[in-house]
């Protein structure tokens, strides 16, 4: 589906499946207030110009797979109470989630997605980030690694930290502690070195 003018769809629900796949849209879009209490799908969706998510609620979770956003991506105080998936997804501007909300029951996928900015809190996608797959803990390392470059980019050093030490647990955590006992002991002696009194 092309559209072609400004796009809004603020204040609509949608109780089924919202399905925008191969979606394009060629002016500014905005779901303000927009509700989707089932699935909503934007995969391979483009959008050349800016995309706003402002206030809109996924309760069913939204899948983003491979979508391109070409402008801005605004997502202030956007509620995610399911999946957000978001791999294989380009944003080429900056993607504000700063203000979004997620569920304790959230689930980000990040897996070869590319952010040119991105500007988010590590409070709010702690313990969310996941992946499955053969190499599972691979794949949630590159993850990870992306975040922590992002971090040190926008110098949010205490994010970048807690995002690092949940990194190195997880794989420790992978681990048999006989296999690697000098990662167990950077763990317990300084915390891998950005919580001495971990």
């Amino acid at each position: 589906t092309l559209f072609t003018e400004f796009t809004h769809f603020s204040d609509a629900t949608f109780y089924k499946i919202a399905d925008f796949r191969f979606a394009e849209f060629s002016k500014n879009t905005s779901f303000l207030h927009t509700v989707f209490f089932d699935f909503a799908v934007f995969e391979k969706a483009i959008f050349y110009q800016i995309a706003h998510f402002p206030n809109a609620s996924f309760w069913g979770g939204v899948n983003f797979a491979h979508a391109k956003f070409h402008n801005l991506s605004e997502w202030f105080n956007t509620k995610f109470y399911s999946l957000l998936y978001l791999s294989g997804s380009t944003f080429k501007e900056t993607s504000d989630f700063r203000t979004s909300q997620f569920s304790e029951n959230s689930e980000i996928f990040l897996d070869n997605t590319r952010f040119y900015s991105l500007l988010v809190n590590w409070d709010q996608w702690k313990g969310r980030i996941v992946t499955y797959g053969l190499f599972e803990i691979q794949t949630l390392r590159k993850n990870y690694v992306m975040l922590e470059d992002v971090f040190r980019k926008n110098c949010q050093f205490h994010d970048l930290d807690e995002c690092y030490l949940e990194r190195h647990t997880i794989e420790r955590n992978a681990k048999r502690w006989f296999e690697y006992p000098g990662d167990w002991l950077l763990w317990q002696s300084c915390g891998y070195g950005v919580k001495p009194l971990y």
